[in-house]
């Protein structure tokens, strides 16, 4: 899944649909996308472990790739279905024969293989690591703070160090984030969201290029509404007032295109991005338009599509779980610190 572009689903039978078309006309109150109304015949539960299925791969692929957006197709029988994913929501266009108009199928699926790498998706703002000098410099950066951390020596304890080592590095894999003035080498996430909508955050250990430290940063799709406190704000008011025993904000910002050709920059604006150009999702401003059939008009559930922004934050600690404690003094001194922090909060707050 690291490495598709596009997945295609393809069922046997026509009433294998993932979806229900609504009729013409006024929607039924009843009416809903997924469940089989109309008397179509197949079994309902079949149709929703289809749906999930077909989330559970764009989900597999927006946690090994760097994406704004992904495109699938579902086919079912003699009908297919185009589908746009992103982290607010899906799009999905009504079913058509791509027998008898076939030209749909072959447009889109000619369209997708020419467009650049940003219309269909990926993050132009994450760029892969070819040089063989970079990737020895972050491993070696890694490994060297996994001796620090566990104090584990790389050659008695050779097994479990390689294994610690691998929870950060996979093999051939680095990607070079521009977050703020900093350029940060990250590879396999620390930590990765289950959800296929949402914040779905990520977790890294990162190396930033310029001095080979280790730092920890944090990917999510904040929600893009007014009076939303950035963390990374927050981080750095609570730094200016002396609370200890937080983390320490290295940098933090929305991804946007800073520093790419303008061509680029023309390409995610066209695409992309709904506003600026920062890395945006699109579903919700879809939401209103007249072609959208999928709930009844007395319905309020599209009004409830979150708009989001990709958003990194980098800070300089980067450690271990509270869950990895090695005995009781671990324990107890890692809790102290963080009631010290919480206790310190409480008059600014």
């Amino acid at each position: 899944m690291g490495l598709v572009h596009m997945f295609i689903e393809v069922k046997k039978k026509a009433d294998q649909d993932i979806f229900i078309d609504p009729p013409e006309g006024l929607l039924p109150p009843d009416y809903k996308f997924t469940v089989d109304t109309w008397g179509r015949g197949g079994d309902p539960g079949s149709r929703v472990s289809a749906l999930g299925q077909n989330a559970h791969y764009a989900h597999m692929v927006q946690t090994r790739q760097f994406r704004t957006s992904m495109f699938s197709l579902t086919i079912s029988g003699g009908t297919a279905r185009i589908m746009r994913w992103d982290r607010s929501g899906v799009l999905v266009t009504e079913a058509f024969d791509y027998k008898t108009n076939s030209k749909i199928l072959i447009d889109f699926v000619w369209r997708f293989v020419k467009a650049k790498p940003a219309r269909q998706g990926f993050d132009p703002t994450a760029i892969a690591v070819g040089s063989t000098a970079d990737h020895n410099s972050f491993l070696a950066a890694i490994m060297s703070h996994v001796q620090l951390q566990l104090g584990l020596d790389p050659e008695t304890d050779k097994k479990e160090f390689d294994h610690e080592v691998g929870k950060h590095y996979y093999h051939g894999a680095i990607t070079r984030l521009t977050i703020g003035d900093f350029d940060i080498w990250v590879s396999r996430p620390l930590w990765v969201s289950q959800a296929v909508v949402g914040r779905c955050t990520a977790g890294y250990w990162g190396v930033r290029c310029d001095t080979g430290d280790v730092v920890f940063v944090k990917d999510v799709w904040r929600t893009d509404v007014e009076g939303v406190e950035l963390e990374g704000d927050i981080l750095k008011d609570l730094q200016k007032k002396g609370v200890k025993h937080i983390p320490t904000m290295l940098c933090h910002g929305d991804a946007t295109c800073n520093g790419l050709s303008m061509s680029l920059i023309v390409v995610r604006l066209l695409t992309n991005f709904a506003i600026g150009i920062r890395e945006t999702t699109r579903t919700g401003s879809f939401a209103n338009k007249p072609w959208v059939k999928s709930l009844h008009p007395q319905t309020t559930h599209l009004r409830r599509v979150v708009p989001r922004v990709h958003y990194r934050l980098v800070v300089n600690t980067a450690g271990y779980p509270l869950s990895t404690f090695k005995g009781s003094q671990e324990l107890l001194n890692a809790t102290f610190d963080g009631f010290t922090g919480r206790k310190a909060l409480s008059p600014l707050v």
